[in-house]
């Protein structure tokens, strides 16, 4: 038997033999946490048989493998071939000369003023603030019609006037806000801009799109700051106020408004898309009275959003879900079918049993914010090609080549429901011509239609 005295020696330099070992061969590094945390991490560690210094330190290795996955991803970017990605500079046309001239206010990418070129309307000038915005709009149309700049700064006087002021509802969370005052006061003061505008220019009509807003619980709110997930919880009843605002000072200003309830863009056209907008049309009293302009009902009931697109056709691998990384293993897992899309938001995935795509906006640009298909390579997100064919863009709409991954699908998420507004835009080239016969039929139509819509 070893003597006492000799085991407390024993055990004494084995201690000191380990502190040395630990002090060669480890590091400290100290992190604090909220009172009461410790012990729930300490509990979760625990129940998973971890020790607390090995759950952390396993939880840190999986973290720095995600972030490597996506720094190898965002290089990767650089490297997609894209079918909408364009070779050289598009310059489709805005001019319709001899016909009703438009001044788009917060024109994007340049959808809307596309839609109204289609409808044989001359856009005549288009303002946007946001920089990407304007490369892709000249892009597409070259820089002639393009004010690139913030509307707010501009000249009235040196602003056209236009027979249509078409209108897209400006982007109200600027990445520079930082509470709710500085995002009313914004709000605020553009509006009183356009009002501006309109009172000294006074357009035969005013055109104004306004999408549905999504509740707070829809919205994907990582990487948001508590200032900035207050502002969106009272976005959408902010937006709802300066838009009836709006309203009150056109009527006002003696314009006769029309807005119509809010559908999705598959009831109202051939789009595989549910997305809901509203649509504000105002016409001076100069004119005579106005008939209710409304969308064409598509002849055919809209394809099912997987069979418009190529299923058999491989995208870059950049797209697709890896098995690799544990939240794609649960995305895979999810997506089974191969006759839906699914939405993917706040780290959930949700099928869309009607069939169609859902909603695309800005906000959509990861895959943990996206929506998902299974096709005959895996599962992967959309594309932005496919994002802009959901939003009815012409083929002939390609992205430049320079344009970041990111800013493609914030682009193309935040685009108008090009043929739906080119309907409404040749709904009010109708009126402007006075010719109202046929546009009252469609109008009777319509509210025949949507009647019988609301009693099913």
């Amino acid at each position: 038997m070893v003597p006492e005295e000799t085991k407390n020696k024993n055990s004494a330099a084995k201690l000191r033999a380990n502190n040395r070992y630990a002090k060669d061969k480890y590091e400290e590094i100290k992190f604090r946490v909220r009172r009461g945390e410790k012990d729930k991490l300490m509990q979760y560690a625990r129940e998973h048989d971890y020790s607390l210094n090995a759950f952390i330190y396993d939880a840190v290795c999986h973290y720095r493998q995600y972030l490597d996955e996506a720094i190898s991803d965002q290089n990767a970017e650089e490297r997609i071939v894209d079918s909408a990605i364009a070779d050289a500079p598009l310059s489709l046309s805005l001019n319709n000369e001899n016909s009703y001239s438009v001044v788009n206010l917060f024109a994007g990418m340049g959808s809307m003023s596309l839609a109204f070129a289609q409808a044989g309307f001359d856009v005549i000038r288009a303002y946007e603030q946001d920089h990407t915005s304007c490369e892709m709009f000249r892009h597409l149309f070259g820089n002639a019609r393009l004010t690139e700049g913030d509307i707010r700064d501009c000249d009235i006087d040196e602003i056209p006037a236009p027979d249509v002021l078409a209108i897209g509802f400006p982007e109200v969370v600027p990445k520079a806000f930082t509470d709710i005052h500085e995002t009313e006061r914004y709000l605020d003061s553009v509006f009183t801009i356009i009002l501006k505008i309109i009172e000294k220019k006074f357009p035969y009509i005013v055109y104004l799109e306004l999408d549905e807003e999504e509740p707070i619980e829809n919205i994907d709110l990582a990487g948001m700051s508590n200032d900035e997930i207050f502002i969106r919880s009272n976005l959408s009843g902010m937006k709802k106020y300066f838009y009836e605002f709006f309203i009150d000072k056109l009527t006002e200003l003696h314009y006769e408004v029309k807005v119509n309830s809010a559908h999705k863009a598959c009831d109202v056209s051939e789009l595989s898309q549910s997305g809901k907008k509203r649509y504000l049309i105002a016409v001076n009293e100069e004119v005579e009275s106005m008939f209710y302009m409304l969308p064409s009902i598509p002849a055919f009931k809209p394809k099912p959003a997987v069979e418009v697109i190529r299923q058999n056709q491989k995208q870059n691998e950049f797209y697709y879900y890896r098995n690799s990384i544990s939240f794609d293993r649960y995305v895979i897992s999810s997506v089974q079918s191969r006759h839906m899309l699914y939405r993917i938001h706040l780290s959930k995935v949700f099928g869309c049993p009607d069939g169609m795509c859902p909603v695309l906006n800005a906000s959509m640009v990861n895959k943990r914010n996206t929506v998902a298909l299974r096709d005959d390579f895996g599962v992967r997100q959309l594309t932005p090609g496919e994002y802009l064919m959901f939003k009815g863009c012409p083929e002939s709409v390609r992205f430049p080549k320079e344009l970041s991954l990111e800013d493609r699908y914030r682009l193309a998420g935040s685009c108008v429901n090009v043929p739906i507004t080119e309907n409404y835009a040749q709904s009010i080239k109708s009126f402007l011509d006075l010719d109202t016969r046929e546009p009252m039929i469609k109008m009777a139509e319509h509210m025949n239609y949507f009647k019988k819509k609301q009693n099913e």
